[in-house]
């Protein structure tokens, strides 16, 4: 989970979202539409996935902690397809 919660950070760092990592849970700040597809492409290409387009709202992406549940699934998901 910690090295999920790492890659997020980086994935966030890289679009210039500003988060406060001393917060277990922080709030991701996506500014605009264009940030969260930033944000998107960057954790399909970090975590080398696809994430459906059922999982494509807004609300799955305002948790640190909702988004590595999701990452969790979906990287299990790969895995098991192996």
């Amino acid at each position: 989970m910690a090295n999920i919660r790492e890659k997020i950070i980086c994935c966030l760092s890289n679009i210039g979202c500003i988060i406060n990592e001393d917060e277990e849970n922080f709030t991701i700040e996506i500014e605009d539409s264009i940030m969260l597809i930033s944000f998107i492409v960057e954790l399909e290409v970090n975590f080398d996935i696809e994430i459906p387009d059922e999982l494509l709202t807004s609300g799955r992406f305002e948790k640190c902690n909702d988004v590595i549940e999701m990452l969790s699934q979906l990287i299990e998901r790969v895995d098991s397809n192996y």
